[in-house]
């Protein structure tokens, strides 16, 4: 029922936002796009309530390690958003980004955030296209995503670049978490489940990344015994 009701409003705000457009009321237009925002927020934040038999993601194994990574990740994206860098960073769920990976440069390298960035420096080979980082591995650069027929026709906002309806595009299909970074703009959006929220602030921006990623079950690993070797989760071949 939730779930009618918010898309509901989500459908409604794009039909007034269309006529508006067209009967040419500037005002009104910001503010039913404001309206879109908060829906668009609403549903990112409240996506695992609205479709409780999703299982919940057993990506990240050790809350401490994840914590780690989240902080050198965001340190990193709003170092090249200050800087003016474009990028999209890809955050693998539970499907498998391997057929993407493939046909890019194989990494396999232990996440850090000189790393990330040096990718996507200009003039070097890897700045266009995406990073994929599965758990805390860079799996691979200069992944190129495809961009649909569909997410160019599902688009209203025209500012929206190449990066961003790549992104969208991806997140309609898996569900990863996609982060991008605009180069013109020099702010942060998040793309996941065909919704994308843009001009993301970095705490606002770890707690959307906690949302998705962080679990009960992993908090509980921090009980354990030091003594006693911890099972890694299975890397699964799944937005």
């Amino acid at each position: 029922m939730k779930r009618v009701h918010i898309y509901s409003v989500l459908v409604l705000s794009l039909c007034g936002c269309f006529i508006i457009h067209e009967l040419h009321l500037p005002f009104y237009h910001e503010i039913v796009l404001y309206v879109i925002n908060a829906v668009a927020v609403v549903l990112f934040f409240f996506q695992f309530e609205l479709s409780p038999q999703e299982p919940l993601n057993e990506r990240y194994s050790n809350i401490c390690e994840f914590d780690e990574f989240l902080e050198k990740l965001t340190k990193s994206i709003y170092t090249m958003a200050s800087k003016g860098i474009g990028a999209i960073v890809i955050l693998e769920n539970q499907v498998s980004l391997d057929y993407l990976a493939n046909s890019a440069v194989i990494l396999n390298a232990k996440f850090t955030s000189e790393l990330l960035e040096s990718l996507f420096e200009r003039d070097t080979a890897t700045y266009q296209g995406a990073v994929i980082i599965r758990e805390t591995t860079i799996l691979s650069a200069a992944t190129i995503l495809p961009i649909t027929r569909e997410t160019i026709q599902q688009q209203l906002d025209s500012s929206m670049g190449t990066r961003h309806l790549a992104a969208l595009g991806l997140s309609q299909i898996t569900d990863a978490l996609i982060i991008i970074v605009s180069e013109d703009t020099q702010k942060v959006s998040i793309a996941r489940n065909g919704i994308m929220i843009r001009g993301i602030r970095s705490d606002r921006f770890k707690g959307m990344i906690k949302s998705v990623f962080i679990t009960p079950k992993c908090s509980n690993i921090q009980t354990s015994s030091s003594n006693q070797p911890r099972t890694r989760l299975p890397t699964d071949s799944v937005s």
